[in-house]
């Protein structure tokens, strides 16, 4: 009796909550707290009703697959052969504002299987993939921790945190909807736990009036976080709050919902129509939008609503059909439900009920899975028996273990963020759709071009790029590099027997992992480096598995990987002595220990003369593989060792003007300052501090536990190892002069080998710090070892952050910019442009740090999205050309979050660099917004311009005119002129000319610049056309002498047109260099401490002196201008 009471509350309560989610979507007044919990409740029950631990793996994915997924695909692709049919019938556009044919109807389907793209009437689809992944997630938990529900618990914290992590940071994952199975998960486990608790709420009888005072109680909060702190979710749309919020709100609806449905059960006419609901919940759940239409649909015939309403997915607000769309809604479903239930195979494929037809499709898949799940049973064995190693140590340390899942998962969460890796994701772009014979071709080019045997490397690296995927392509990069440190602790476990040391290497490692900059792993382009590196540690743990065991499948296994690491990287030739150190470690004599380290000797010796006869016969064509001996230089060979070693430990060159100017300046798009406080404020925000603590936290009770008794002799040796090999690795790249010179320059730090020298000093940290703290016997002094290791792995946790986060923000800024470009690409203000034309647009080619845009990347990129031969370049095109040229500058604001291209046909005359007549322009933004264009008329004799049926007059050339986008980009013709600004609502664009180089005009700018120093105007670093139609070439410095005043500062306002990311301009006070600031494009202002009361010299300057020594008038170097606006002193 009582299991059919709890049964009966169960489904009252499914019958409460898909009610709730048909009054949400009919938009009516309760949407506002309907939206506060009707999900998670959702996911509650259904994780409350789940029996994870009544079927194995396998059955119980397939019956849940067979339950949610197939319903879903079958309901999606009957919706669209029903909008198919609608048009046949001739009421194709009664529902919709365009008909579907059958070439849509074939799109259509398509796009669900390849893009998880449905149809608008299955709106709710979506949450029976969360649900299906959420329920298999937990499955997999359930079945690794074996009923433990505190370890459950806290992976499904850490799992919800990761998914508001991903929400916060516009982390979306379209297909899988991983980033919203993340969150719907915590409210799935705690249905599932609490029904496996000693609470059984159907079998507590609670008096009326006490539930009903509870409701009342209840029902303020649920009105506070409606009306007043909003704490509601829309998760499709991925609306959410303060997590905390967004949980009080949920299980305070999801308990008001209980305390009903306990009510309801009292009243038996309620009873049976919420039981009669909650048993259909998937039915309406599908159906319950075409019933909208349906509905909708009758009362435009009755003439009550317009067709507007019936073709809205989510009805407008209008409290006079709530309760009728409401009924009809429930009752269609029901009907529909009977009807689909008359029929086995509809009832399986769209219900997802338990029939013979079902059964059947079991049978299948069994069949077809066979032997798969027969691979999975062995596996989970696998993994159970290493996870029951772990378990204990999570039972004992409970908290430790959650801290440390909270910062690893934490960590792991950057490299899954989309074009993340933006230049790896471009080629990925590109190659992924060339084809794999391109992909032989460009390892052959790339293998023959540079003399470099390095196949493997190749192999990997191009095969990688050939994923069409970027989701898979960053799983595969972030499955690397955990190989990397999993390899490396087992390796770590056979240089030391002790669990607590690999525990705290693990450690150490996720908390120094940054997303480093180009050219560094974690970057996707050196993934193939790092599968090597995986390849390597795992070749040393079996040659010393070899030297143990003495079996003979170790030492093949070992020589046969390094040869692989050997045919990826020249720089792995460098681990060859290594080998030899561990059979002298273990072997007293000289002899025995050739004899056992022979293969790896063979090897390199044989990958050394392989190597020269490549060389001999392709040459050398990469000169980072290339020594100059004339040039050759010990110190710039040392001082490269040195940068590129140390670059690897996060933090330590945070005292290097450099690395400072790199992280706040190149990525951080801040001015560069070089007061540490300003610093230390942008590092050591809340997030990282936090962080640091947890940090410090979990390396302290590791450390605590730590027990290394090796001698001192055995010790020295080892540290004296893992200390060389923190610099080995890049001793190859330090003697190149490419490097060398590299190093130097403003923007360089870090290569590949920057990686593995990380590895070594983590292990090198970890040894010293537990072989030195057992020496130690006073106790206060062991504690501050342990408070001073432990700040260190803290401020490195700290560093690393702040890096990954600089990097990553300015990574989400190139993804935007590109994606900006491809949008406009692929619009009408594009897509019709001749084919064979030429677009001259050095803008897109603009190169910024980790971004290198290669010059073929456009034309190959056109060519496969418009199916066209159109070549971008970034050089001026000269007379020969007899293809169409057309001009594009992509542009952005001072706040680099407003974008805007200008595109035309490109005029000969570039001396005007305006349009030739009566050609069109656009002007295109992306959105639907009001732009106000301002320009100067070229003297033609005209005083007028038209543009998108709006025109304006201009007074002394110049004009002004406001137009309303149109389709997102603004097309019209503007005959004769030049356009030199462009504003769009707060929006203010500085000489957003259609100008090339140096031809800008000078006056034009002085008009919109204000006041110029007279003797500033005539050093401006401009080629400025003059009234006679002559010009001169500037300069790239602007110098004024001024009086310094008493203060003794000057502030100093200039503007530079600056299209290389990584410009710089000085300030020189008396020929006395000042300071510096990084410069994008448009004003700038400098504060500057000066001698008081003296006339001094100022000079403003461009850092990088990139003007031919014999300067070419034609070339582009406006990068270079600077121009003094101002002088005041404080």
């Amino acid at each position: 009796m009582e299991t059919n009471k709890r049964i009966d509350w169960i489904d009252i309560f499914k019958g409460l909550i898909i009610l709730f989610v048909v009054i949400g979507h009919e938009n009516g007044f309760l949407v506002k707290y309907v939206y506060l919990f009707h999900m998670p409740a959702f996911f509650f029950i259904s994780g409350f009703t789940a029996n994870l631990d009544k079927q194995g793996f396998y059955s119980f994915t397939r019956d849940r697959f067979l339950r949610l997924i197939i319903p879903v695909y079958c309901i999606n692709i009957l919706f669209f052969l029903f909008r198919w049919i609608m048009n046949l019938l001739g009421m194709g556009l009664l529902f919709y504002n365009e008909p579907m044919n059958a070439q849509g109807f074939i799109e259509s389907v398509y796009n669900l299987f390849a893009f998880n793209i449905g149809s608008d009437l299955a709106g709710v689809s979506w949450f029976f993939t969360v649900l299906f992944l959420s329920s298999v997630i937990h499955k997999i938990l359930y079945d690794v921790f074996q009923k433990r529900k505190i370890a459950l618990l806290i992976a499904s914290v850490v799992l919800f945190i990761i998914g508001y992590w991903y929400v916060r940071h516009n982390i979306v994952f379209h297909r899988t909807l991983f980033d919203l199975v993340l969150i719907a998960q915590f409210y799935f486990m705690c249905g599932f736990l609490l029904s496996k608790s000693k609470f059984k709420t159907a079998q507590i009888k609670i008096n009326s009036d006490i539930l009903i005072c509870a409701l009342v109680l209840l029902l303020y909060p649920l009105y506070y976080f409606a009306n007043i702190k909003w704490g509601g979710t829309d998760y499709p749309s991925r609306g959410f709050g303060n997590p905390v919020i967004n949980v009080i709100s949920a299980f305070i609806g999801i308990a008001i919902t209980f305390i009903i449905s306990c009510l309801i059960r009292n009243i038996n006419t309620l009873k049976k129509i919420s039981t009669k609901i909650g048993g259909n919940t998937l039915t309406i759940a599908l159906f319950h939008f075409l019933a909208f239409r349906i509905c909708f649909g009758f009362l435009y015939m009755l003439h009550i609503v317009d067709r507007s309403q019936v073709q809205q997915l989510i009805p407008g607000k209008n409290p006079n059909y709530e309760v009728v769309l409401l009924v009809f809604t429930i009752g269609f479903c029901l009907i529909v439900n009977i009807v689909l239930r008359k029929n086995s195979i509809s009832a399986t494929l769209i219900l997802g009920e338990k029939t013979e037809f079902q059964k059947r499709l079991s049978l299948i898949l069994d069949y077809c899975f066979k032997p798969i799940i027969k691979l999975g049973e062995k596996m989970k064995s696998l993994i159970y028996a290493k996870i029951k190693g772990v378990i204990p140590h999570i039972k004992e340390r409970p908290i430790l273990s959650f801290f440390m899942l909270v910062i690893i998962g934490y960590k792991i969460t950057y490299f899954m963020r989309p074009w993340i890796n933006v230049n790896d994701e471009l080629i990925t772009l590109i190659s992924s759709q060339k084809g794999i014979g391109s992909i032989y071709e460009s390892i052959a080019n790339i293998t023959l071009g540079q003399g470099r045997a390095y196949f493997f490397g190749n192999v990997i690296a191009m095969l990688m790029f050939a994923i069409k995927s970027t989701l898979v392509f960053r799983a595969l990069s972030l499955i690397i590099l955990l190989s990397n440190i999993y390899s490396f602790v087992l390796l770590c476990k056979e240089i030391r027997k002790s669990s607590v040391l690999c525990w705290m290497v693990c450690f150490a490692y996720f908390v120094c992992l940054t997303f480093s900059w180009e050219p560094t792993i974690p970057n996707a382009y050196t993934t193939f480096y790092g599968l090597s590196i995986t390849i390597l540690f795992l070749s040393l743990r079996s040659f010393y598995l070899y030297l143990e065991r003495k079996q003979t499948r170790h030492i093949i296994f070992s020589t046969i990987g390094y040869i692989i690491c050997l045919f990826t990287y020249e720089l792995f030739i460098l681990f060859a002595p290594l080998y030899l150190l561990i059979v002298l470690s273990r072997e007293k004599e000289l002899k025995k220990s050739f004899l056992k380290v022979l293969p790896i000797i063979i090897a390199t010796a044989g990958y050394l003369v392989f190597y020269l006869i490549w060389r001999s016969l392709f040459g050398a064509g990469y000169q980072g593989a290339t020594v100059d001996i004339a040039s050759f230089s010990i110190r710039d060979c040392i001082y490269a060792i040195v940068v590129l070693s140390l670059s690897a430990i996060p933090g330590l060159l945070f005292f290097s003007d450099k690395y400072r100017y790199i992280l706040f300046s190149l990525y951080g798009d801040q001015q560069f300052d070089n007061r540490y406080l300003n610093m230390a404020t942008q590092v050591f925000t809340v997030e990282n501090i936090l962080l640091g603590i947890l940090s410090f936290y979990v390396f302290y009770q590791l450390l605590k536990e730590s027990k290394e008794t090796l001698p001192l002799k055995k010790m020295l040796i080892l540290l004296c190892v893992t200390a060389a090999y923190g610099f080995l690795p890049s001793t190859l790249l330090s003697v190149t002069p490419l490097y060398q010179n590299a190093v130097k320059t403003s923007s360089f730090l870090t290569v590949t080998a920057s990686y593995i020298s990380l590895f070594a000093f983590i292990l090198f940290f970890c040894l010293l710090i537990t072989w030195l703290l057992p020496k130690i016997t006073s106790q206060k002094n062991r504690k501050i070892l342990l408070c001073l290791a432990s700040s260190m792995i803290a401020l490195a946790c700290i560093f690393s952050n702040f890096q990954s986060n600089t990097i990553t923000k300015h990574q989400e800024y190139l993804k935007h910019r590109l994606s900006f470009i491809n949008s406009f690409i692929n619009s009408d203000a594009f897509s019709n442009i001749e084919d064979g034309a030429t677009v001259y647009s050095p803008s897109i080619f603009k190169s910024e740090m980790s971004l290198a845009i290669h010059d073929s990347f456009w034309d190959e990129y056109t060519k496969i999205q418009l199916g066209k031969t159109v070549h971008f370049t970034k050089e001026l095109p000269n007379s020969s050309v007899n293809s169409p040229v057309y001009y594009l500058k992509e542009t952005e604001l001072d706040s680099r979050e407003e974008r805007y291209i200008v595109f035309g046909k490109f005029n000969e005359s570039v001396e005007l660099a305006d349009f030739t007549s009566n050609e069109a322009l656009v002007i295109y933004s992306g959105k639907q917004k009001q732009h106000i264009i301002e320009g100067k008329l070229n003297a033609n004799g005209e005083n007028s311009i038209t543009l998108n049926n709006q025109s304006a007059v201009s007074v002394n050339g110049i004009f002004q005119i406001n137009v309303q986008g149109q389709d997102a980009y603004t097309n019209g013709r503007l005959p004769g002129s030049l356009i030199f600004d462009l504003k769009g609502e707060t929006l203010n664009l500085n000489s957003i000319g259609l100008v090339t180089g140096q031809f800008e005009s000078y006056e034009l700018y002085k008009s919109k610049a204000g006041n110029t120093l007279a003797t500033g105007t005539n050093q401006t670093g401009w080629y400025a056309p003059e009234s006679n139609g002559s010009g001169r070439w500037m300069g790239k410095e602007a110098s004024v002498k001024v009086s310094s005043g008493h203060s003794g500062t000057l502030i100093i306002n200039g503007y530079m047109t600056n299209y290389i990311e990584s410009n710089e301009i000085e300030v020189l006070i008396d020929g006395e260099e000042v300071g510096r600031q990084i410069v994008r494009e448009g004003n700038f202002i400098f504060n500057v401490k000066t001698p008081t009361d003296k006339v001094i010299q100022v000079t403003l300057r461009a850092a990088r002196t990139m003007i031919p020594a014999d300067l070419n008038i034609n070339n582009d170097t406006r990068e270079l201008s600077v121009l003094i606006n101002s002088i005041e002193s404080k």
